[in-house]
Formats: C-alpha cells, sequence, structure tokens
C-alpha cells in the first residue's frame, strides 16, 4: 500500500498540471436503481426472500411464487445468494425511460466472481429486478492461439 502511496505522491508532484478524472455523479435514478439491487443482494445475504422477491417486477410475481423465487435462486445464481464484494458498471437506459440495465460484478461466497446483467424495470412502487443473466466472459489465449 504505501509504495503504491509513495508512487501516485510522485507522479501527482511530477506533473502539477494531471488531475485525477472523477466520474460524474449518479442521477436521483441511477441511485435509486442501484439502491434495490443493492438491497436485493443484502436480502440474499441475510436468507430474506420475501424481501428479495418484493423487489421484482410483475412479471417474475406473475411466473414464480415466493418459494419457486427462492429455489431459482438457490439453483440457478449461487453466487449472487451469499455475495462478499459487488462492483456496479454503468448504468444504461433503454429508449423506453422505464427500462434499464447495468452490469454488476460479484464475488460469491465461494470466491467464484461472475458478471451478472440486471434488467430493471419502473414500476408503480418504482424500479423492480426484471431478470438477471450471467454472462460468462471467455478468456483469451495469446494471439495466435486457436
Amino acid at each position: 500500500m504505501i509504495p503504491s502511496l509513495i508512487l501516485w505522491f510522485t507522479l501527482l508532484t511530477l506533473r502539477p498540471s494531471t488531475r485525477l478524472i472523477q466520474a460524474p455523479d449518479p442521477s436521483p435514478e441511477e441511485q435509486e436503481i442501484a439502491s434495490v439491487i443493492r438491497q436485493q443482494l443484502d436480502a440474499f445475504t441475510f436468507n430474506d426472500y420475501e424481501e428479495a422477491y418484493r423487489l421484482t417486477s410483475k412479471k417474475i410475481k406473475e411466473r414464480f411464487s415466493p418459494d419457486q423465487y427462492a429455489e431459482m435462486v438457490h439453483a440457478e445464481y449461487p453466487e449472487i445468494t451469499k455475495p462478499l464484494i459487488v462492483s456496479f458498471g454503468g448504468i444504461h437506459f433503454s429508449p423506453d425511460p422505464a427500462q434499464a440495465t447495468t452490469r454488476v460484478e460479484i464475488t460469491g461466497f465461494n470466491h467464484k466472481k461472475v458478471t451478472a446483467e440486471y434488467q430493471m424495470i419502473r414500476e408503480e412502487e418504482g424500479w423492480q429486478v426484471d431478470g438477471i443473466t450471467l454472462i460468462t466472459l471467455r478468456a483469451r489465449g495469446p494471439i495466435g492461439w486457436g
């Protein structure tokens, strides 16, 4: 940690015109979307599947009962049930402003890292989770490998 601090201090001292670029502050809607996802991940962490289910869209509630939802999440998304590390990507709104997607990198209790793409929809209750797709990122070998 100390060597990296010394490096940053040195770089900033040598180039006084260099400034760190900060991402713009998220909009209130982006904050609300991230908050809903965090609430759902917290609910999973504490085995509060009733709360996690409450944060899902009408479409999901029509497809799954609360018990079916809990079983499906455990079977298909084990990393999100006990997340250790959560990192949000940017939130992208579709042409329909009531729909958005964001990618969330999650390191699960098993130390396996996954990228989950959350589909979000704004309903009467506010933003709700409308679906989750696990994204498989394939590692590529050195150039020339088939």
